[in-house]
């Protein structure tokens, strides 16, 4: 997280139970992070699919200290 946030990248992850509660960490340090993007396993078609989507109906400032699910 510290290093996607240094390169002013949002995170796509699996791991929900590490990242929500990191985002929020965040949040509560006031610190900014370029988003959380989070998924159960799929596919990699529907993963592409939805990771597709989720980028051509959100901005980069809309992610910036959010967290979304695929």
């Amino acid at each position: 997280m510290e290093y996607a946030a240094s390169e002013h990248r949002a995170v796509m992850t699996f791991n929900v139970k590490d990242f929500i509660p990191l985002s929020v960490q965040y949040y509560e340090d006031g610190k900014e992070h370029y988003g959380v993007v989070v998924s159960i396993e799929l596919s990699h078609g529907e993963l592409r699919r939805r990771v597709t989507k989720l980028l051509e109906s959100v901005t980069a400032e809309e992610l910036v200290n959010a967290v979304r699910y695929l």
